[in-house]
């Protein structure tokens, strides 16, 4: 086999390996996807020096639209596999633990660590935070604050936005709502006769 061929062959395999999945979660999944796949509404990396805090924000994030992968330990400045063995263990289950330790309720989120070779190519790995849809709560950072994903930024609700929201996910109905200023005057009278008709009061 000559030296040309050998080379043919390595390169496809290679190649072969960038479009196999990494992850057990999602097929799309490849390390080619991570390095290349813009970020936005279902994607975003974030370096392993990230604060687990600030992880949760993203977290909630996603959970409050329509879900999406957070890869920890690839550069989102750079986009460059820097891994995560810098990590002490500590510091590591704290990122593992942040959608526990910092969302309210605990979002449905799947974590799982992948061994990759670094930019270094040294034998190092990442983690992937899989995070599901929440369909009909919605999920705070422990401090209060309300965050949905736009585009590849993860955006802090309040006011009309908030509410918008709340009522979206059933964490708000406008039926419990007090309607400031009400009077027993402004009630028909006519209409309340028909809804004690209807329901036999």
């Amino acid at each position: 086999e000559s030296e040309a061929e050998v080379m043919r062959s390595t390169c496809e395999v290679a190649q072969q390996d960038e479009r196999m999945s990494i992850s057990k979660y999602d097929p799309v999944i490849t390390e080619s996807y991570l390095l290349t796949a813009q970020e936005g509404t279902k994607l975003d990396c974030k370096s392993c020096r990230i604060k687990p805090a600030d992880l949760a924000k993203t977290i909630c994030a996603f959970a409050n639209a329509s879900g999406g992968v957070i890869a920890v330990g690839i550069s989102d400045a750079r986009r460059n596999l820097e891994g995560i063995a810098s990590l002490s263990g500590i510091d590591k289950n704290n990122l593992i633990s942040a959608y526990m330790d910092y969302c309210a309720p605990t979002p449905e989120c799947n974590c799982e660590e992948i061994e990759i070779k670094s930019e270094r190519q040294e034998n190092d790995s990442i983690l992937l935070f899989h995070v599901a849809p929440s369909i009909n709560q919605l999920i705070r950072t422990k401090s209060g604050e309300t965050y949905f994903r736009v585009g590849d930024r993860s955006k802090v609700l309040r006011g009309e936005d908030l509410l918008t929201i709340e009522y979206a996910k059933n964490s708000r109905r406008f039926e419990d709502e007090i309607c400031a200023g009400a009077q027993l005057e402004d009630l028909d009278s006519e209409l309340l006769a028909l809804y004690r008709e209807h329901i036999g009061a």
